[in-house]
């Protein structure tokens, strides 16, 4: 099914491409031979005007033959030479070999429109300051707008992804541009070595400051010490990092039901609680858990999940949901990070 899908969305961006071509032909007053779908021997063909319309065998790619020197072979199609592609001006030319891409260009803007219009855009503002790290030392806060990272304008919070993968986070000075209530401000960080400890666990947020176990790692301190999927965190003793970080935040999946407004209340309670007051180390630790309606106590050692330079905050990698306006302005910044992440990743 996967080959199927690869071959009709193959076969979608040729058939645009050829037809910017064709329309910017006619436009110009080029005659167009032939314009197919496919390649391979004619299935179906039929004329209209001084154009054959051909669907072929081979059901990918596609061609607009416009008239041209080659032809005129063919005394009818000599008489016609007046119409052929070299014949026409330059700036006629350019803009019929121009018109594939564009059109191809357009193409991605309509779908990029179509997705923002639907899951909505990742605005890349910071979810939370780590106490004492460069980042705080900096000036940064919690709802700050990041505007540009060393140099790179971010307008999508995945540019930030790209940008700390091809330019790792390191002991260099990291220059960022950020907006706090419509005004921009600048920050040099100084980012500091960290490592961080983990019990090998994803979780998700149930209600108040309780936690459902979504995921268990295999052989991870938590599953060592008697821990399952589902089992719900209720009180821990220096209980912190205890979930695999994502962007230097845990990965919560919200419970169904759950509105934002206490979603985003207990993920910050629990966050606080069990991330900034009390960082895990190397050290044992005892979780209380509920399962079945009963409570028991995990005592584990967190093990060493990564270590390196950190800056010290998290931004949101969650998608919003955009106005009209804005629908159509994230739609070029979409289409702008598609392209930038592809010849970035290239250079890596």
């Amino acid at each position: 099914m996967s080959i199927v899908i690869a071959v009709i969305i193959f076969s979608l961006l040729i058939f645009i491409h050829e037809l910017g071509h064709f329309l910017l032909a006619k436009k110009n007053g080029i005659r167009v031979v032939e314009f197919s779908i496919g390649m391979g021997p004619r299935l179906f063909s039929f004329e209209k005007g001084d154009t054959r319309y051909s669907l072929k065998l081979l059901f990918f790619g596609g061609s607009c033959q416009m008239l041209s020197e080659d032809f005129f072979e063919d005394e009818e199609l000599e008489k016609d030479k007046e119409h052929a592609f070299e014949n026409k001006s330059v700036w006629a030319r350019i803009a019929v070999v121009v018109a594939g891409p564009l059109f191809n260009f357009l193409l991605a803007w309509v779908l990029a429109v179509i997705v923002m219009g639907g899951v909505g855009y990742d605005e890349p503002f910071i979810t939370y300051v780590q106490e004492g790290s460069a980042a705080e030392k900096a000036g940064l806060q919690q709802e700050d707008i990041i505007r540009e990272l060393n140099g790179e304008k971010i307008t999508l919070s995945r540019e930030i992804d790209v940008e700390l993968y091809v330019n790792p986070v390191s002991e260099d000075t990291v220059e960022l541009v950020y907006e706090r209530n419509g005004k921009k401000y600048t920050a040099e960080i100084e980012p500091e070595y960290v490592e961080k400890y983990a019990i090998g666990i994803t979780y998700s947020i149930q209600e108040g400051d309780s936690a459902t176990i979504a995921e268990v790692v295999e052989e991870g301190p938590f599953e060592k010490a008697g821990g399952k999927k589902g089992d719900i965190i209720e009180v821990s003793d220096g209980f912190a990092k205890n979930f695999l970080l994502k962007k230097g935040l845990a990965e919560i999946a919200t419970a169904s039901g759950i509105n934002e407004a206490t979603q985003k209340k207990a993920a910050e309670q629990f966050h606080k609680e069990y991330f900034t007051e009390n960082p895990l180390k190397d050290k044992e630790i005892k979780v209380t858990i509920e399962r079945g309606g009963e409570t028991q106590e995990l005592a584990m050692t967190p093990v060493l999940s990564s270590k390196g330079y950190s800056m010290g905050f998290s931004y949101n990698s969650a998608r919003v949901e955009a106005s009209p306006l804005e629908t159509l302005e994230y739609s070029f910044a979409e289409i702008k990070y598609q392209i930038t992440s592809v010849f970035k990743s290239l250079g890596v």
